[in-house]
């Protein structure tokens, strides 16, 4: 009798035939989500209290040499969450495509998920700046899944990214960007996730970029800018980029507000 109030206990059935034999009687307590689709059955993984990931000390590079200067003249940490805002054209999907193409350099697989612009848009721009994007998908180092928020909710999101992960085993994994799925998420809704996100990668060592897109009413009185709400804390790292004008033109530049485990200077 003991041994079943344990069970009850610790254990949430899960109601599918099979399911539970196999997960020794349901799935651990904490209320985890099961979304039904094409793929078949997804159990999303609850998010981690314990914080028991493996903080790794190997470096990737940015695919910019002076910001990898900046980071030691190493990059960023293997197994990092870096956010990146920005007004629209300040550079944020520049960083993000050198970083992807001196991933894919080195042979190491990329998955970005576009949720404002279609993969021929995304591949046809960055053309442009000088990155062919279309021949590291031919080579099957970079994967690009594009899709309007509002197709689904974030759970379906969250398991379909999931399983794409799963299945490509990707090093690097982009979400461009975050600030749209407020249009299908108060605050804390994706916020939860974000980290249920961050948690699975970090668990898997993966490296991940989020882009956030931010106005210019939203910068502060300090001239830093500021993110939706609370995403930011989530985060190893925290780029903003901002424009800014000198000799009456319109220049670029990035700021660093969060650079855990680094010496850098702020600009």
């Amino acid at each position: 009798m003991k041994s079943r109030e344990k069970l009850v206990l610790e254990k949430c059935p899960t109601g599918i035939e099979g399911l539970d034999d196999i997960t020794d009687g349901g799935l651990p307590k904490g209320r985890p989500t099961l979304i039904c689709g094409g793929a078949g059955v997804t159990v999303l993984p609850i998010t981690s209290l314990s914080l028991t990931h493996i903080a790794s000390s190997e470096r990737v590079s940015t695919g910019i040499e002076r910001l990898d200067t900046m980071l030691s003249g190493k990059g960023f940490y293997r197994g990092s969450s870096v956010l990146i805002t920005g007004e629209a054209g300040t550079g944020k999907s520049s960083l993000l495509t050198a970083f992807i193409d001196a991933a894919c350099e080195r042979k190491e697989r990329c998955l970005y998920f576009a949720f404002e612009e279609s993969q021929s848009q995304i591949i046809r721009n960055m053309r442009s700046i000088g990155f062919d994007l279309q021949k590291r998908v031919d080579d099957d180092l970079l994967r690009l899944h594009a899709i309007r928020p509002t197709a689904f909710g974030l759970e379906m999101h969250l398991a379909i990214m999931t399983n794409l992960i799963n299945d490509f085993q990707p090093g690097i994994v982009v979400i461009d960007p975050i600030s749209n799925l407020f249009s299908i998420g108060d605050e804390i809704q994706v916020c939860s996730m974000l980290m249920s996100m961050i948690d699975q990668l970090k668990s898997k060592n993966i490296t991940s970029l989020y882009t956030n897109l931010t106005s210019e009413q939203a910068s502060s009185q300090f001239g830093v800018e500021s993110t939706q709400n609370h995403v930011s804390s989530l985060m190893d790292s925290w780029i903003a980029f901002k424009q800014l004008k000198a000799m009456e033109k319109e220049i670029g530049d990035y700021i660093f507000l969060r650079a855990e485990g680094w010496l850098i200077p702020t600009r």
